[in-house]
């Protein structure tokens, strides 16, 4: 469900007298100013109930002020707590982690010679169009819905999947239609890691 920020209901009073004086409601949300959205939204509902003053609120009552708020955040911020986008990483289950541990502390005194006869290959999948990441804008507050300030998004994204390796050098791609099985990974194998390895190694792969 979508979150709205409060109105202060002097505001919503004056997008309705806006309203009655002919502005549009792109101007309209410049003068309060407010978001476009904030104006319609506003508009529907004095529309459908010919009422804009704050309600009594249903459910159960806050227990803290909005000051209250501000101070624990504040006190959040000083300890060095910020509000933050979590890191993406892969869902390990715990014995998962203790393998990598363990790999990674078997293998910590390896030389850049030693790495040099290992090959790593994965694949991965790329989003071409409708990228989903979220994208940040520098606007006013009526601006919400300006063409350059807007995110395009498709419903089906075009995406890609991609096999790769790489060693000392750079190895061999390939562009993987559908879903890699089983058989079709051996294949990746045999005609790409293969040349690669012959490619980097010579006669020693």
């Amino acid at each position: 469900m979508a979150k709205f920020s409060y109105l202060p209901e002097n505001k919503r009073y004056k997008i309705i007298h806006l309203k009655e004086e002919g502005y549009s409601m792109r101007q309209n949300a410049a003068k309060v100013p407010c978001g476009l959205s904030t104006v319609v939204r506003t508009l529907k509902i004095f529309s459908e109930t010919n009422f804009i003053a704050d309600r009594g609120r249903s459910g159960r009552p806050r227990k803290t002020s909005l000051r209250e708020d501000r101070t624990v955040r504040g006190r959040l911020l000083e300890t060095g707590l910020r509000g933050c986008k979590a890191r993406l990483k892969p869902l390990l289950t715990e014995f998962q982690r203790k393998r990598r541990l363990t790999w990674a502390k078997e293998h910590s005194l390896w030389s850049i010679k030693d790495w040099e006869n290992v090959i790593f290959s994965d694949e991965s999948e790329f989003c071409i169009s409708g990228n989903q990441n979220s994208a940040y804008v520098r606007r006013r507050t009526h601006e919400e819905f300006s063409p350059q300030c807007l995110k395009p998004t498709v419903k089906y994204p075009t995406k890609v999947m991609v096999w790769g390796c790489m060693s000392s050098g750079v190895g061999r791609l390939d562009i993987v239609s559908g879903t890699v099985k089983a058989m079709d990974y051996i294949e990746i194998q045999q005609n790409k890691l293969l040349p690669t390895s012959r490619d980097l190694f010579g006669n020693q792969s």
